[in-house]
């Protein structure tokens, strides 16, 4: 944006009323974020005095903040590759976002031309750290990358007066999503989640020296401000010597997390009361004990391979009774599978890029049923994370939770019901899985007995379910004995 300013008195006024006329247009209706963003380039090259800049543009941000619930609540996904009218959508959102983030940025900068109390210092950085949160957070709804130097712009705006101890709430948000690990979650459980962590962002303290006690160190985070990064756990990686740091130590609100999955709440069906305990568990041991690696990150040392997968519970399921010739008698459809490079891979999963064939749908907790070049049986596996920038690009992370499994149904087969209810039996495989286990979609098994036909044997057997090993929103795992 230019400094020369112009004689604001015609600018001002004409800028002021094609605000005015759009915020009437928009006033109870969610406003189209490509005409939000075509209105605030207008102001930018109006070269308006920052006193004057900095009111019109509060009144763009106030119709931003009101509608933003409701604008995001559109582009959360449900399926990724995102279609191409969803992902206009989140785009232009985010440009419109990251247009405010700029727009306060330069504000931010040119402070000295404005008689500004500290207090109104301190809410241009809450409006930037508002802004490039959201941004955060609509990308890991979607799936998608976050942008370069974000993380590294956010830590500029809610770092800028450290020694005042003054921290955007905005910025607090950012640093305790980060520590839930979101990739972790489908769209709709962060979602979610998200009201929560905002009611506890204010919670958040960052210090300039991590805690004593060795108990706790696995609880702590760190960031680095010159770094384009979000916290990192401290019991994974260690910050560099020479470099500032502050810490953030997420034992409190862990336990409050804890407490509010353990919480009853009234109008609320069993299926949603496991979800939600399931969404707040998890967030909980995300931030109160951050998973180590479980092998050293090391170089690869292989080729990439190739592998076949086949994603959900259901086609999983399917693609199994078509191999025992049982599809055609249970009535069930068979896709062909998809083919996917290995381009990384441990002893218990693997990180893999599309290559060919179509993929409908895939989130966070889909079964997918994985067999590589090396391996004869399908490895029955669970998606831990997505990303996709664009609907040809997809890569997604599996942990391997079986390296067989059985395809079974419910006897007798639930009544008005037009589609078989698919279940996999698993194998057990110490070290992997010391028993055998079941894996059923979400919510489907509330019982502790059932009868199960076999798909490999063609008979009839009988398990109990003695605990539960995942739960998301996608499928449930449970261990079982005869």
């Amino acid at each position: 944006m230019s400094n020369q300013w112009i004689s604001p008195d015609i600018e001002a006024k004409k800028q002021f009323v094609l605000i005015r006329e759009w915020l009437d247009r928009w006033q109870d209706e969610v406003p189209d974020p490509k005409e939000m963003y075509r209105l605030l380039q207008k102001l930018r090259e109006a070269n308006l005095p920052p006193a004057m800049f900095r009111n019109s543009l509060e009144l763009l941000f106030g119709c931003l903040e009101r509608h933003l619930p409701a604008m995001t609540k559109k582009v959360i996904v449900a399926r990724v590759p995102t279609r191409r009218r969803q992902r206009e959508e989140i785009d232009s959102l985010q440009t419109a976002l990251n247009n405010f983030a700029m727009a306060y940025e330069w504000l931010q900068d040119n402070l000295t031309s404005i008689d500004l109390a500290p207090n109104e210092e301190h809410l241009v950085a809450e409006r930037i750290a508002f802004c490039l949160t959201q941004r955060i957070y609509i990308a890991y709804l979607a799936a998608a990358p976050i942008d370069q130097a974000l993380w590294l712009r956010l830590h500029r705006a809610g770092l800028r007066d450290v020694s005042g101890q003054y921290l955007p709430v905005s910025y607090r948000l950012a640093v305790l999503l980060a520590t839930v690990q979101p990739v972790s979650f489908a769209s709709r459980e962060l979602a979610q989640l998200f009201p929560t962590l905002v009611k506890y962002a204010e919670e958040v303290r960052l210090h300039a020296v991590p805690p004593i006690q060795p108990k706790k160190m696995e609880k702590v985070f760190w960031l680095a401000p010159k770094r384009d990064f979000p916290p990192f756990a401290l019991n994974r990686r260690e910050p560099l010597p020479e470099e500032t740091v502050f810490y953030f130590d997420g034992a409190h609100i862990a336990a409050k997390l804890k407490t509010e999955s353990d919480a009853e709440k009234e109008d609320e069906s069993k299926q949603e009361k496991r979800l939600r305990k399931s969404v707040l568990k998890r967030a909980s041991e995300a931030i109160g004990s951050p998973g180590k690696r479980s092998f050293k990150r090391r170089k690869r040392q292989f080729e990439m391979r190739r592998a076949t997968a086949h994603v959900g519970l259901e086609a999983f399921w399917a693609q199994l009774l078509y191999e025992l010739d049982q599809a055609e008698n249970n009535g069930v459809e068979v896709k062909e599978g998809s083919q996917w490079l290995i381009v990384n891979e441990s002893p218990n999963g693997y990180a893999l890029m599309l290559l060919n064939g179509k993929v409908s749908s895939v989130r966070v907790g889909d079964a997918v049923a994985l067999r590589t070049e090396a391996e004869k049986d399908w490895l029955a596996c669970l998606v831990r994370w997505v990303q996709s920038d664009n609907p040809e690009h997809l890569e997604i992370g599996l942990q391997v939770v079986a390296l067989e499994a059985t395809p079974a149904r419910v006897l007798p087969a639930p009544e008005n019901t037009e589609r078989k209810l698919p279940l996999l039996l698993l194998s057990g495989h110490p070290p992997l899985r010391e028993s055998e286990a079941l894996l059923a979609p979400s919510g489907m098994l509330a019982d502790e007995k059932y009868r199960l036909w076999l798909g490999n044997t063609g008979k009839e057997r009988e398990v109990r379910l003695t605990g539960r090993i995942e739960q998301n929103s996608r499928v449930e795992l449970f261990t079982v004995v005869p």
